[in-house]
């Protein structure tokens, strides 16, 4: 059982050495933990406080990994930059939920109870945080996630953070682009896991709603060597678009493969989540529908939360990204227009004002101030930038922290949902959003 189990504030161990995917978050704002010394005894914390990137860094879930270690190591690079956290380095450091809700239970627990001076949690995709959250509330580590699930919508779980709209919301958005920009004929595609299958119920009642054509829902398992029966049921319905979530790369790439080669070349318009602007999926999908220019044209992707990427706040974490002291990030400018890392970076940057602003390195105590960083108390300044906030606060100033998402407010359940953007799948510099689905607003086309 961890000391916080116990009541205590007093940690003990060293991290042990993950796999080498893990290992090439080694540098700048990661690093060893061997030998790290007790953490938050009396206040008395020695050496660099450390946040843990809980993340699929292997199985299915894996492409997820290098957004929360570009948002992760970004804003540590920022905070050190300004002197740290209450005098104290900023350092990320890995752990590997494994896509698999046992393995991350484990992984937590470890996690838990062996990293020193570990001071929140990043990460927690929607395949693992259901099983994990206990966890965290019960250590008291306030944990940062990207999902979703509705479960989480008035949850108690006090530790418990996110800046992405509930996946009820996401499945609105995706019907409604679909039906708005191609027409009514939608067919659905969704893999088995958790997160995805989260996401088709509003999916298909929001369809419903628009008085849709569904051609074909299918629900499919990850990692077949072949789609062909299920690609050949999507093109008997003469879909006009797909809404789809795959978040295995690979998986998409088989899939879309055999699309075009059965469908004589011809290509579908997709309409699928934040993912497809990721990297590591447009790398793998690219080449099989012919190339990165055909798969922007044919591929839309839901954006959560809903980000700018112009302006000082956006400088400020490109900046951090591409700069030698976040060499670890895979790939950094792969991630300097991606709206996934940059909530979670927004979401770091909150927790790392909050230590600030609260004068304390114990989670207990810091962790209300992250809703009065971001929604603002009477008499704070606005400040965009993470180092702003740091030295604003440093000269006795209250902050409200409005960076990439704008403006946040975060309602008692702590969520702050911003909406989604539309961007055509590409890697590099993306144009404004194609549009931005207010929360407002998609609850009113879910109304009917």
């Amino acid at each position: 059982m961890s000391q916080r189990h116990k009541g205590r504030l007093a940690r003990r161990g060293g991290l042990a050495t993950l796999a080498s995917l893990a290992a090439t978050a080694a540098l700048a704002a990661t690093a060893s933990l061997a030998g790290a010394p007790p953490a938050f005894a009396a206040q008395k914390v020695t050496g660099p406080i450390r946040l843990a990137m809980f993340q699929n860094f292997s199985g299915v879930g894996a492409s997820f990994a290098p957004e929360t270690e570009a948002a992760c190591i970004s804003a540590a690079t920022l905070a050190n930059s300004a002197g740290g956290i209450l005098g104290h380095q900023v350092q990320c450091v890995p752990a590997n939920s494994g896509s698999d809700p046992a393995d991350a239970v484990t992984e937590a627990n470890r996690m838990a109870a062996t990293i020193g001076n570990l001071e929140a949690v990043i990460g927690a995709t929607s395949d693992v945080i259901d099983s994990t959250v206990g966890i965290f509330q019960q250590d008291h580590l306030p944990v940062l996630t990207n999902s979703g699930q509705p479960q989480f919508t008035h949850t108690k779980d006090q530790y418990f953070w996110r800046l992405v709209p509930p996946d009820s919301q996401l499945g609105v958005a995706l019907a409604t682009y679909a039906v708005q920009h191609y027409g009514k004929r939608v067919a659905m595609i969704f893999t088995n896991d958790a997160g995805a299958q989260a996401d088709e119920p509003t999916t298909l009642s929001t369809l419903r709603t628009l008085h849709a054509d569904v051609t074909t829902n299918q629900s499919i398992a990850p990692d077949a060597s072949s789609y062909r029966s299920e690609v050949e049921k999507v093109l008997s319905g003469h879909p006009s678009s797909i809404v789809m979530e795959m978040s295995d790369p690979q998986t998409a790439a088989t899939y879309f493969g055999e699309l075009k080669q059965l469908n004589h070349g011809k290509l579908i318009p997709i309409v699928s989540v934040t993912l497809t602007l990721a990297a590591p999926w447009i790398q793998a999908v690219a080449p099989v529908v012919g190339g990165p220019q055909v798969l922007a044209k044919m591929c839309t992707g839901m954006a959560e939360p809903y980000t700018v990427n112009s302006g000082p706040a956006y400088e400020s974490y490109k900046q951090a990204l591409l700069s030698p002291a976040s060499k670890a990030v895979p790939t950094p400018i792969a991630w300097a227009y991606n709206p996934a890392a940059e909530g979670q970076f927004e979401g770091t940057a909150l927790f790392l004002l909050a230590m600030q602003e609260a004068h304390s390195l114990d989670p207990q105590v810091w962790n209300p101030w992250v809703t009065k960083v971001a929604n603002g108390v009477p008499g704070a300044v606005d400040v965009s930038t993470l180092p702003e906030g740091l030295k604003a606060i440093e000269a006795g100033h209250k902050v409200r922290y409005v960076g990439l998402t704008g403006a946040l407010e975060f309602d008692r359940w702590h969520s702050a949902p911003t909406g989604f953007g539309a961007f055509h799948c590409a890697i590099g510099p993306r144009p404004k959003s194609l549009i931005h689905y207010t929360v407002a607003y998609l609850s009113s086309i879910a109304a009917g």
